[in-house]
């Protein structure tokens, strides 16, 4: 038995599940069972939906995965003990305020560490020279801010959902970040619903993380950026981890992550009127 020594486990872990390995990278498994996706890995975690610990060796695609109380198995010949784990939660983690010099560290940090900080000029500026799937990505999250600030609701994020490129689609991680940083304002309700409603538009995998964002549980670096900006983590070294998830994962989560601050904004500016 490999004894489970990660500090913390997803709220969701109290559930029988049973699923498969869906994918196996150099530091994580994905899960494809009951609910859409675990994450099991050292460095990957502790994710929504995830477990964090030592990485299985000779876990394959299609190996069969069970939870019965406290003990998940993966195939036949590994179990991991659950016992006296803690739940990880950040549903009570909201950014109370945000102000034009934390969006503006924001800004110069993504432009440094994201994939390709010509996507947050594109995003800002609407400068495009990307000629790509993200080129559309991005124009899309540029016209849902615009939307939001001239009073016209979240009813373009329906068309973000499974839009774009990758394991979860580039448009699903811009709304999972902007869903980060609307938390703790009233907008963050009103996107969550038009995700909730929409969410059979994206993968199962999509599906995971978009549904426990909407009830405010994000991943351990996501949660790393939303107390960055509270003033209790080094917002520099928050948003380089973060922007190094998957190939464009991280990248696309910053960018909707910017786009919720500059919604937020345009609430002082307008009072300030």
């Amino acid at each position: 038995m490999i004894k489970y020594n990660a500090n913390y486990v997803s709220a969701c872990i109290g559930k029988m599940y049973v699923g498969y390995v869906m994918q196996v990278f150099d530091e994580a498994i994905n899960v494809l069972g009951d609910n859409p996706l675990w994450i099991i890995g050292p460095s990957k975690g502790p994710q929504p939906l995830g477990i964090k610990l030592n990485l299985l060796p000779n876990s394959r695609k299609g190996d069969p995965v069970l939870k019965d109380g406290n003990v998940v198995k993966l195939g036949k010949n590994y179990e991991i003990d659950l016992v006296d784990a803690k739940i990880w939660s950040t549903s009570r983690l909201t950014i109370i305020d945000i102000n034009v010099e934390t969006y503006n560290k924001v800004l110069f940090w993504a432009r440094r560490y994201i994939l390709r900080p010509e996507y947050v000029d594109a995003l800002i500026n609407g400068v495009f020279a990307l000629h790509n799937l993200d080129e559309l990505v991005i124009k899309r999250l540029r016209r849902l801010v615009a939307d939001v600030i001239k009073g016209a609701g979240f009813e373009q994020a329906k068309y973000m959902i499974g839009l774009g490129t990758g394991l979860t689609p580039s448009g699903d991680d811009a709304l999972v970040g902007m869903l980060a940083s609307l938390r703790g304002s009233y907008y963050f309700a009103k996107l969550a619903e038009i995700v909730k409603n929409n969410l059979v538009k994206t993968n199962w995998i999509s599906q995971g993380y978009l549904n426990c964002a909407t009830i405010g549980e994000f991943g351990y670096e996501a949660a790393a950026v939303i107390e960055a900006c509270m003033g209790a983590n080094d917002l520099e070294y928050s948003i380089k981890t973060t922007s190094k998830i998957g190939h464009s994962s991280g990248s696309f989560f910053i960018l909707g992550f910017i786009s919720g601050l500059e919604i937020r904004l345009s609430d002082h500016r307008n009072s300030n009127l």
